[in-house]
């Protein structure tokens, strides 16, 4: 709520009014979705779980729409052109913004993951984290990649869970961030 009023009380002071004005539109999801679904009693957990695989599907779908739009405009200009992260995002919005989307679908499949033991399951949550992952690759914001790292330290740590001595944990788990970060400084930077 904070964000949107600082963003209603800078567009007082905004040269560009209608570029502030489309800003403050593009991000009323991030409100306007969780006060609905809070407000609404009937979201249980089959419900829950469909509207989650609605989500996932809608991002798997816009992404192949994208793909599209990006084939149909630049072709002509070869492939690098076809995958560059503007143009690939451009029939929906930017990337850093269509990025989060795919970051959501990332940690609802990965905890899902953790959480299941059906064969079929665990076999569509990695296709699916698999897909994204190489769909965050394509769209390479940096806000996604951070984001995704915590994530990851976040789930090393609740798969460390099974390490019963507190300090071996600790260590083990600081041991695998400091390796993980290694190997992560190797990436080139965007």
């Amino acid at each position: 709520v904070t964000f949107f009023l600082y963003h209603i009380i800078a567009l007082s002071w905004s040269n560009y009014k209608s570029e502030a004005g489309h800003s403050i539109e593009a991000k009323l999801a991030f409100i306007i979705f969780p006060i609905l679904f809070s407000t609404e009693n009937y979201l249980n957990a089959k419900a829950k779980k469909q509207l989650l695989l609605a989500f996932i599907f809608s991002c798997a779908i816009s992404f192949i729409y994208c793909l599209g739009y990006s084939i149909y405009y630049f072709h002509s200009f070869g492939i690098s052109t076809i995958l560059n992260r503007m143009n690939i995002s451009l029939a929906v919005m930017h990337p850093g913004y269509y990025s989060n989307y795919f970051c959501l679908g990332v940690v609802v499949c990965g905890i899902d993951l953790v959480n299941k033991n059906n064969l079929f399951s665990k076999v569509f949550n990695i296709a699916i984290i698999s897909s994204f992952s190489v769909i965050l690759v394509f769209l390479a914001s940096k806000t996604a990649l951070i984001f995704l790292f915590c994530f990851a330290i976040f789930s090393l740590w609740k798969l460390s869970s099974f390490i019963k001595k507190t300090t071996i944990r600790i260590e083990t788990f600081l041991f695998l961030i400091i390796c993980f970060s290694s190997i992560s400084s190797l990436i080139p930077t965007i």
